[in-house]
């Protein structure tokens, strides 16, 4: 099974979608605050697109379903704005999501990270990549300035539009 958490009205193909609004491609219509109505390591792939954002409280909860709904290396591709890029701060949004949060998540950051946010007994989520998206200009000004974009991204705003993040599910 694949799921596309936080669909709205764009679905990814042959994905089931899961959203808390009946849209168009939506098959399942659920709270995603709440726990996620199916069966424990039966997906082996999530989408997650610029859903993060929106979640607030509830996505340590969200984290652990994702580990729980997952079978063992099953693939997590998270895309959210950029922590930096005005966009991440539209209303609406409770969360960003700096890269250093997916790196806690994973726990290659300290042991101790990966604990707060998961039941290592259960499984957790590993890092595998972040990429990013620049937009134009930001591209622009770096290659004027003689910046490479991915140390522009770290110090300067609005030079990264989106950030996408893959994890693996790993279960003990």
């Amino acid at each position: 099974m694949k799921i596309d958490i936080g669909c709205g009205a764009f679905k990814k193909s042959g994905y089931t979608g899961i959203d808390i609004r009946p849209l168009k491609g939506v098959d399942i219509v659920h709270d995603l605050t709440k726990s996620l109505p199916i069966e424990d390591s039966s997906v082996e792939d999530i989408y997650c697109s610029h859903f993060l954002e929106h979640i607030g409280d509830a996505l340590p909860l969200l984290l652990k379903e994702i580990v729980r709904v997952s079978k063992n290396n099953a693939k997590v591709i998270f895309k959210v704005p950029y922590w930096s890029m005005e966009g991440a701060m539209f209303y609406g949004h409770k969360n960003t999501m700096p890269p250093l949060q997916f790196k806690q998540l994973s726990g290659t950051t300290s042991q101790h990270d990966r604990e707060f946010w998961f039941d290592v007994k259960v499984g957790w989520l590993e890092l595998i990549y972040i990429s990013y998206k620049y937009n134009a200009e930001g591209s622009l000004f770096c290659h004027r300035m003689g910046i490479i974009p991915e140390e522009g991204a770290k110090f300067l705003n609005n030079i990264v539009d989106e950030m996408t993040v893959e994890m693996r599910v790993v279960k003990p």
